[in-house]
């Protein structure tokens, strides 16, 4: 489903087009063959065949540091999709799609002098969304939470990230429900180093495994510990040197279609418990004294009765 630039590709395919556009609090985009360039250095895609148009509008509510609350509202059309917008491995029921979103946010979070990431807080968001897929409209609805505070050390924080979802529709239908696997990360990336915290990742289950690992409902709570950074004064040459480093450690608990109305209907060689423990550990670089780089490495083990063991490796160096 990914759209590259191979030869042996039809002639359709060859184009990819992007435009984005931005006044005020709205922004429009419009994609053909939608390619990305990191999608080179996989294993996550976000590269689309087909084509989209979206109107996005975004309003902040509160701004006053550090809390912070805003909303959107989003509505974008799709074209001959071969696979899910946001999931790259779920082939798609339908060639054309509606999505309709609204986004309501709100943080309150702080570190002390000389933290590298947030220490202490709290952020939430819901979001409802609508695919309307030939002549039917499958809703969702999800929620996040995330409560952080210092623990033991300075610099050292422990943050419990939840969240959940929901939607009534089919299981059977890949519209209808939430796929979950992967630490997210491309071996070169200008992504946030941290996207296991996401309500979508699971490491231990490589992206392959989404199409395993699924529901129509879900809840998932995740334990973060970030241990102190170490820094470094002289690690390197002028123009190129090491900052910090920083430890995370990490536990993930899934269930999925767990409401009565499906107790007896679940397949039971379907995953629908699941748990993960690792850890990961960011480089900070200085280039040229403006450019910052991050080197990550990450590794995952997933546990579920009845199954083996699953193990997942990641190496990511963020240039952007």
């Amino acid at each position: 489903p990914a759209a590259l630039p191979i030869s042996d590709l039809p002639d359709n395919d060859r184009l990819h087009l992007g435009l984005d556009y931005e006044r005020y609090d709205f922004s429009l985009s419009a994609r053909l063959n939608d390619a990305d360039f990191y999608d080179l250095f996989g294993p996550t895609k976000t590269s689309r065949k087909g084509y989209s148009l979206g109107l996005k509008y975004k309003k902040s509510l509160l701004r006053d540091g550090p809390k912070s609350m805003d909303y959107s509202l989003s509505l974008t059309g799709y074209g001959n999709l071969k696979a899910l917008p946001d999931v790259q491995n779920v082939v798609s029921s339908f060639e054309e799609l509606l999505v309709a979103s609204a986004r309501i946010g709100y943080q309150n979070r702080t570190a002390s002098l000389g933290a590298i990431d947030y220490e202490k807080g709290h952020k939430w968001q819901l979001i409802a969304a609508g695919n309307y897929v030939s002549g039917e409209v499958f809703p969702k609805l999800i929620g996040t939470f995330d409560l952080g505070f210092p623990l033991l050390f300075d610099h050292s924080s422990l943050w419990l990230r939840s969240s959940a979802g929901y939607s009534p529709g089919r299981r059977t239908e890949p519209y209808a429900n939430f796929f979950f696997g992967g630490f997210g990360n491309n071996w070169i990336d200008r992504g946030s180093s941290k996207r296991y915290r996401e309500y979508y990742a699971f490491p231990g289950i490589d992206l392959e495994g989404q199409q395993d690992v699924f529901g129509s409902n879900f809840a998932r709570a995740l334990v973060d510990w970030n241990l102190p950074p170490l820094r470094f004064r002289r690690l390197g040459i002028p123009s190129f040197f090491m900052t910090s480093a920083r430890v995370s450690i990490f536990g993930t608990a899934l269930v999925t279609n767990f409401d009565e109305y499906f107790e007896d209907l679940v397949d039971r060689n379907q995953r629908n418990k699941i748990m993960n423990a690792g850890s990961q550990i960011d480089f900070s670089f200085s280039l040229l004294s403006t450019l910052k780089l991050t080197f990550s490495a990450g590794y995952a083990r997933a546990f579920e009765e009845d199954r083996r063991y699953k193990d997942e490796y990641m190496v990511s160096l963020k240039i952007l």
